[in-house]
């Protein structure tokens, strides 16, 4: 009985024992194929992002490809591995770059992000140029975005793309033009006024991927802990200062200056501990930023020509000089100078009298009168149908001026005229016999017309070319128009063409008028003369710096020490200091005005027009170095008004500061308010010199240049901005 017991209790533990295992081979095989499952999907999202990446990776080549063309490509969007609408166009962050922490110079640009998401909450993107990579745990970098800093200068290039993929094969085409626009509209923002010179820039980042930004823009830019956003921040940023950026915008080390820092201390930061505008007499400025720099300092007038500062003076006796007088008188002898006219004097020729002719010997022989015997020349060239050289004892210049008067009597009148021959003649005189030691002057009279009937023939033209040579001789040429026949538009040409002047005369009393006036011209009964001046820059450290004038000065007169007189109207260029100036360092500006010996002045062979009269310019060749007077000068900067440049009541002889203005780009006077425009490193200096009073206030500016200007530093180069604009289709 306990054997058949025994027996049933095994047959249905064999039972048991079989439903059990089956039991648990069903349980582990549904076990398998759900993990499996898992593992496989897993395996497979895997994939799929590992492929995006890859993708995203060819997209960034060939987007970089598309920004880099001028035309208006395109390029395939056409994933092998996945739909291309598993993509999408995230426009959420944004990518912000600010100059000078100044809202005004800011660039903003919504970052277009081309990501793809697998189920599992991974995502790969492109953006900027970069590809990124984001789980729970945070986010990678794939490849590097096209946000570059490189030897002290920021760069930044993106796509910016718009639409969706909702198409199977989609394509990514540029728009050039609104590319070209946006890329100017964001470089003008950034780059602009008081932004131009950079001292900060400011990179931030608005992203999903925000992390693995921070970690770039960190390795990129080596910005310490507090120039950076901290981990776990968004939107994360970096800050380039001025000791970060290239050097040429690095205004504490470089060579920019702000004078007007003087005016208001500390603005701007970078000229601490600032700069020296001293009005005091002398004046006196300088620099200082600190920085051990070297500045380049240039002190000159603000002018074209020398200063003109003078006084009128009379020319009697010996008291003024000028350079002895060689002139040519080239006389109408045509037969229409027989025409009727009241001479001055009685013709030696009894057919002379009451003619033109007459009236013209008559005062040709006055003007020959008025010539300096012991020093000047005349020549006589006559012309009507043909041209003759009129000698006086054997010379074609002489200094015998009663063999001249006994020449100009023998003059006649007949044939018709031919003025180009009379020029042609004049200036064979000069080649033959005149020399640069000498003043060169012609008197050119016709009462008619040129006349030639030969084929070919054009003494018009040919009398302008002969006037031109006389200029190219520095050949002075004075014309006059005698009675209504004469050729006056010629006539005005010829004079125009060699520096001269033309007179028209109506009768023989005008005719005397205008032989006495050229006589004054070139031989002034009073002169403007020019003070003798001397200008010295003088630095802290007790240098002095003597003004240069580069060319031949060995005529130009000079202190006891050496320094020139910088008001000679005759020398080659204008004076100009050229010195270093070291940060610390002031220097002073030291104006004199000295007295001109008796008996040197002399006249130059220049002229000037004061108040209606054309009188000579006389220069000092010697004067007492020991006696002068230093004079005080007031310093004017960017914004303020230089008040004795706004006057009109400048010297009669003295050229407008304001027109030599035009002279210098970089200094005007605003018109309306007065106020003067000029560069950040420069000042001027302005004086008052004497004489003055009502039409003689003698006024002169100087120009001071120290280092650089900001905005001839701008900081081209340091930010550059690219935006391309491209549209899914």
């Amino acid at each position: 009985m306990y054997d058949d017991l025994g027996s049933d209790e095994r047959g249905i533990s064999e039972i048991l024992g079989t439903v059990l295992l089956i039991s648990m081979v069903l349980l582990g095989s549904a076990t398998v194929i759900i993990f499996g499952a898992s593992a496989i999907s897993d395996a497979t999202e895997d994939t799929r992002t590992e492929a995006a990446t890859d993708y995203l990776e060819e997209v960034d080549s060939r987007l970089a490809t598309l920004s880099a063309s001028s035309d208006d490509p395109e390029v395939l969007f056409d994933p092998q591995d996945s739909a291309a609408s598993d993509y999408r166009i995230n426009r959420d962050g944004y990518l912000n770059v600010t100059v000078n922490d100044n809202s005004a110079c800011s660039f903003q640009q919504p970052l277009s992000s081309i990501q793809f998401e697998d189920t599992n909450g991974n995502t790969v993107g492109y953006e900027a140029g970069g590809v990124f990579r984001s789980d729970v745990g945070g986010s990678v970098l794939v490849t590097p975005p096209d946000v570059v800093f490189s030897d002290g200068t920021v760069s930044v290039s993106l796509v910016n793309v718009t639409g969706t993929f909702d198409q199977a094969r989609n394509r990514v085409r540029l728009n050039a033009t609104k590319t070209r626009h946006s890329t100017e509209a964001f470089t003008s923002r950034l780059l602009r006024d008081k932004c131009a010179r950079p001292d900060t820039v400011n990179v931030t980042v608005d992203s999903r991927f925000s992390g693995a930004w921070r970690d770039y823009l960190i390795e990129e830019t080596g910005v310490p802990a507090a120039n950076r956003s901290a981990p776990g921040a968004r939107p994360v940023w970096v800050e380039l200062n001025d000791t970060m950026l290239h050097p040429s915008v690095n205004d504490r080390e470089n060579n920019v200056i702000n004078l007007s820092e003087a005016r208001n201390p500390g603005q701007p930061p970078y000229m601490d501990p600032g700069a020296t505008l001293d009005d005091d007499a002398p004046p006196e400025l300088g620099v200082d930023k600190s920085a051990g720099n070297t500045y380049t300092t240039y002190v000159g007038p603000l002018t074209n020509r020398s200063p003109q500062i003078g006084r009128r003076i009379s020319v009697e006796g010996l008291n003024v000089t000028g350079p002895p007088l060689d002139v040519t008188l080239i006389l109408d002898e045509s037969g229409s100078m027989g025409g009727w006219a009241t001479p001055s004097c009685t013709p030696a020729d009894s057919d002379n009298e009451w003619t033109k002719m007459g009236a013209a010997i008559c005062a040709a022989q006055d003007f020959v009168g008025d010539l300096n015997q012991s020093r000047d020349r005349v020549g006589i060239v006559s012309y009507n149908s043909q041209a003759y050289y009129r000698q006086v004892s054997q010379q074609y210049l002489s200094d015998d001026f009663a063999g001249t008067n006994e020449t100009l009597d023998e003059l006649d009148h007949g044939g018709n005229t031919r003025i180009d021959l009379g020029l042609d003649q004049s200036n064979s005189v000069f080649d033959l016999k005149g020399n640069d030691t000498r003043q060169k002057v012609a008197i050119l009279l016709s009462d008619g017309e040129n006349v030639c009937y030969a084929y070919g023939c054009n003494p018009d033209l040919w009398s302008i070319e002969a006037a031109q040579q006389a200029d190219n001789n520095s050949i002075t040429v004075y014309t006059i128009g005698f009675g209504s026949g004469a050729d006056e538009d010629l006539l005005e040409d010829i004079a125009l063409a060699a520096d001269g002047a033309y007179y028209d005369a109506n009768n023989a009393s005008a005719l005397e008028d205008a032989f006495k006036n050229i006589s004054e011209r070139i031989q002034p009964k009073d002169a403007v003369a020019h003070s003798p001046i001397s200008s010295t820059v003088t630095d802290s450290g007790g240098t002095t710096f003597a003004p240069e004038i580069p060319g031949k000065t060995g005529h130009i007169a000079n202190t006891s020490s050496g320094f020139l007189n910088i008001n000679d109207p005759t020398a080659p260029t204008n004076y100009r200091h050229s010195f270093s100036l070291s940060d610390g360092e002031t220097f002073e500006m030291n104006v004199t005005d000295y007295q001109c010996r008796d008996g040197h002045y002399n006249v130059t062979g220049q002229t000037v027009t004061a108040g209606g009269t054309t009188r000579s310019v006389a220069r000092c060749t010697d004067f007492d170095s020991k006696n002068g007077t230093t004079y005080h000068g007031d310093i004017y900067v960017d914004g303020e008004r230089p008040i004795p440049l706004l006057r009109t009541s400048y010297a009669t002889w003295q050229t407008d500061v304001n027109q030599s203005l035009k002279q210098f780009p970089s200094v005007s006077i605003n018109k309306t308010t007065g106020k003067l425009n000029t560069t950040s490193n420069q000042a001027l200096v302005v004086y008052d010199l004497p004489p003055t009073g009502s039409g003689s206030q003698n006024t002169m500016a100087l120009l001071v240049r120290i280092g650089l200007a900001e905005s001839n530093s701008a900081g081209t180069g340091i930010v550059t901005v690219r935006v391309s604009e491209a549209t899914v289709d």
